[in-house]
């Protein structure tokens, strides 16, 4: 046998739709038997799963595999950037985005174990991380009509509202979008600017999008450093009708071809808005902002993919 990986196993026991102590334990029992070397932490918050991760990362292990969502990710990048120690997911959230960006499985009993199956044996990637006001993220930074969705969908996250996630997710979009004109904002990404008002404006560095159900960027690419900037336009008046279009579109693939979409590669990026609007990242609110800032770093992390894994 040759010489045992070492990883530590963070398991976030609040994500996901259901309890998965059983399956985050099986799946520990099969990276034992591919050859690592395992620890399980249960964290106890946001901060803890950062922390457990900065101490992986101290102490030169090959992997830390998150049982948790997209957030718990993010979480851990925070701790993992600029080191060794690779991520690895076992999708245990409700959406699962970063899974699907990697083509693991997300539906069933037995993806959490699959998904160790197929890292097991995996190669580690560079990707690039954004920094957005100083906060690091992993998949995306979100404003406006983003950042109000997450913020009301995050108030009530209990299990059964969980177990209607996709629902629940395009009725508080519909929600949040109900007489809500947009906001004005001044955009400078690298030597581009624009100065509009947009229902939504959207960083990020992978192809998935919208709880994994439609493809924002079908052309990204994980370690250029760069990102892309996706503003979609309030049209007249905002509201109602330009959210169903933006998602009808998006879900269809059309928003690329849309005149009231723009989207800006970037490595340096300056927003400023009109007034205060909610803000997430990788799936979490950040509270309100008037400006941001945005730079990429380039392979910032380590991040696991089994032979099959494109990006």
């Amino acid at each position: 046998m040759g010489i045992m990986k070492k990883a530590m196993l963070i398991w976030n026991p609040a994500a996901g739709r259901m309890g998965a102590e059983g399956v985050v334990r099986e799946a520990a029992r099969v990276l034992a038997e591919k050859g690592w070397e395992m620890c399980i932490e249960r964290s106890r918050s946001a901060e803890h799963v950062t922390g457990l991760a900065r101490e992986a990362a101290q102490a030169e292990m090959d992997a830390v595999f998150v049982a948790g969502g997209d957030g718990s990710l993010g979480r851990a990048v925070t701790g993992l950037a600029g080191s060794e120690t690779a991520l690895g997911v076992l999708p245990t959230g409700t959406a699962n985005v970063w899974a699907r960006e990697l083509g693991l499985s997300v539906s069933g009993p037995s993806m959490v174990v699959e998904s160790a199956r197929r890292l097991a044996g995996g190669k580690a990637r560079m990707m690039d991380v954004g920094v957005c006001n100083g906060k690091l993220f992993f998949l995306w930074a979100g404003f406006g009509l983003d950042g109000r969705v997450v913020d009301r969908l995050e108030r009530n996250r209990s299990r059964w509202v969980k177990q209607l996630n996709e629902v629940y997710y395009m009725l508080t979009i519909l929600q949040c979008a109900a007489g809500w004109e947009g906001v004005r904002v001044q955009v400078q990404a690298d030597d581009q600017e624009v100065e509009g008002t947009f229902m939504l404006a959207l960083a990020g560095n992978i192809r998935h999008y919208a709880g994994g159900l439609a493809q924002l960027s079908p052309m990204a690419v994980w370690d250029d450093g760069v990102m892309e900037l996706w503003l979609f336009g309030a049209g007249r008046r905002g509201g109602l009708r330009m959210a169903v279009r933006h998602l009808w579109n998006l879900g269809w693939g059309r928003h690329v071809r849309d005149s009231e979409i723009v989207c800006l590669p970037f490595r340096q990026l300056k927003m400023e808005f009109e007034t205060e609007e909610w803000m997430q990242m990788d799936g979490e609110p950040w509270g309100r902002v008037k400006s941001v800032e945005v730079a990429v770093r380039r392979r910032a992390v380590r991040v696991l993919v089994s032979g099959r894994d494109e990006g």
